[in-house]
């Protein structure tokens, strides 16, 4: 039961977390595609998108460049 809590309380805070982020004011500058790049490699090296995700990604933000 005390299990059951802990999750709800963790799903919620992560839940707020990122709510909060999705509702911040954009920058006025842009990042540029570069910076952009350099995120999609960061995030692939810790493992946390695909290396399907990562080609789509970095493919998607030469085209744009």
């Amino acid at each position: 039961m005390i299990g059951l809590i802990v999750l709800v309380i963790v799903l919620i805070v992560k839940q707020s977390k990122q709510s909060h982020a999705h509702h911040q004011q954009p920058t006025k500058q842009q990042p540029s595609n570069d910076h952009a790049i350099t995120i999609v490699k960061e995030r692939y090296a810790k493992g946390e998108i695909s290396k399907e995700d990562y080609l789509e990604l970095i493919e998607t933000l030469k085209e744009s460049q």
